[in-house]
């Protein structure tokens, strides 16, 4: 049993809270505020390389339905 997906997902989170420490936003505003800055920013990152955001999106949605998905089967597997 080496991979595990809960390991997998905590370390895509972790990843994501690095880069919102990271991220010189506002101050004093809520972590949700950062995470819609970081998302437009992203938009304005895509616009400019020329990179359809949706799909984009619709793609990333596939893959974390699917990360879910397999952390909760693990979770079934080996509880």
């Amino acid at each position: 049993m080496d991979w595990n997906p809960i390991n997998e997902n905590d370390r895509r989170i972790n990843n994501i809270a690095n880069v919102l420490a990271m991220t010189p936003y506002d101050e004093g505003g809520s972590l949700k505020d950062s995470v819609v800055d970081l998302l437009a920013d992203l938009r304005h990152f895509c616009r400019v390389e020329y990179i359809d955001f949706d799909e984009a999106n619709q793609i990333a949605e596939r893959h974390f339905q699917v990360e879910v998905s397999e952390e909760e089967e693990f979770k079934q597997k080996y509880r």
